[in-house]
């Protein structure tokens, strides 16, 4: 199901704790707000959603183009976008005919690319791409503090309760465990790391690296238990589905979003894009098996990530026999191209993060 297109790029998308609502981020300076429910009902044919029915959306301009936006975990109304100025905008999107700001706070540093809210909803914690990371009072509207880093940073997430942050970066996953504090307790030594999400059952982190693998974690004990190596350029964005069972990715140039198990990495699904353009984000619903992506300026709602898309069939050739002359292909001597390999408690080498030349962090 597609909606209506924003003008340009869209570089990010979140859903609400309800799950009742989409926002999305452009580069043509605005975010989107999208009624899920009325949009699923008025689109269920799939034709593209009339913009200018009643809660169908609500547009925020913001202040330069809009890179990363996030919703309050306690307050399904409210949300935080942030961008290439030093600007943080709060809204409240109550309804179409009650939506204000609620205010902006100035950042010390520009390009704000990622963003992390406390689980209590108080504080936000940002990331730039001139590695900074920053800490924000909400209720207070300021910065309580900010440190530069003396290496790359980039997509953060709380644990469970919040006491810990992880931060992807140049050195892997750093984890802040003492949080406020931003000094790190722990590093997760998978090499160069660009992206990371938390699951909502808080027993896993998953993070991407430059060496085109995705790992996943536990929180409590921190030891890797799977690691997936099939991809040929670097996964860009990570999302765990509302009960931690799948994982849905994309590579940075790819035009197709993964669905993954979690639990054993296999593939589950390919969602492929209508449009010869690369995926820009991918959010999962909290409430419900519904993956929301976008592609170019396009964003997509999808009520069906698990149905396989219907390849035209090929013609296989026949095996050559096998020593016993029963001519049996030998399909069980190896395992299937692009099967995931489970590597528990083992960390990956520092130098696969070369396998990938650094890409601007967009």
């Amino acid at each position: 199901m597609e909606l209506a297109p924003h003008h340009k790029f869209v570089n990010a998308l979140a859903f609400n704790a309800a799950g009742n609502k989409l926002a999305s981020a452009s580069d043509d300076n605005t975010v989107r707000v999208w009624n899920v429910d009325d949009t699923l009902a008025q689109s269920g044919n799939g034709r593209t959603a009339n913009a200018t029915r009643p809660n169908a959306q609500t547009e925020l301009r913001c202040t330069s183009d809009a890179l990363t936006v996030r919703w309050d975990p306690t307050n399904a109304n409210v949300l935080v976008a942030a961008g290439s100025d030093r600007n943080l905008q709060i809204w409240d999107v109550r309804s179409r005919n009650s939506v204000h700001s609620v205010g902006t706070v100035t950042l010390p540093s520009k390009k704000n690319v990622n963003l992390a809210y406390h689980p209590r909803g108080h504080e936000i914690v940002v990331s730039s791409l001139e590695d900074t990371i920053s800490v924000v009072d909400l209720r207070a509207q300021k910065v309580l503090r900010s440190e530069t880093m003396q290496y790359e940073v980039n997509e953060l997430a709380f644990n469970e309760d919040g006491s810990a942050l992880f931060v992807a970066s140049a050195n892997g996953v750093d984890v802040m465990g003492k949080y406020p504090s931003l000094e790190r307790t722990f590093n997760l030594n998978i090499g160069k790391s660009y992206t990371l999400c938390a699951s909502p059952d808080g027993k896993t982190v998953a993070a991407g690296t430059y060496g085109s693998t995705v790992s996943l974690f536990e929180t409590e004990e921190l030891g890797c238990r799977l690691t997936l190596m099939r991809y040929d350029q670097y996964v860009k964005a990570l999302s765990f589905s509302h009960d931690s069972r799948y994982l849905a990715l994309f590579e940075v140039n790819g035009n197709a979003v993964e669905v993954t198990d979690a639990a054993t990495g296999a593939c589950v699904n390919t969602v492929v894009t209508p449009y010869a353009r690369k995926i820009g984000a991918v959010a999962w619903s909290p409430v419900a098996h519904i993956l929301a992506y976008s592609c170019g300026e396009h964003v997509f709602l999808n009520t069906s990530p698990f149905t396989p898309v219907v390849l035209p069939q090929t013609t296989h050739v026949a095996a050559p026999p096998m020593f016993d002359g029963r001519g049996m292909p030998p399909t069980t001597m190896m395992p299937p191209m692009g099967s995931a390999v489970h590597m528990p408690g083992v960390m990956l080498p520092q130098q696969a993060a070369s396998r990938v030349a650094m890409p601007y962090r967009r």
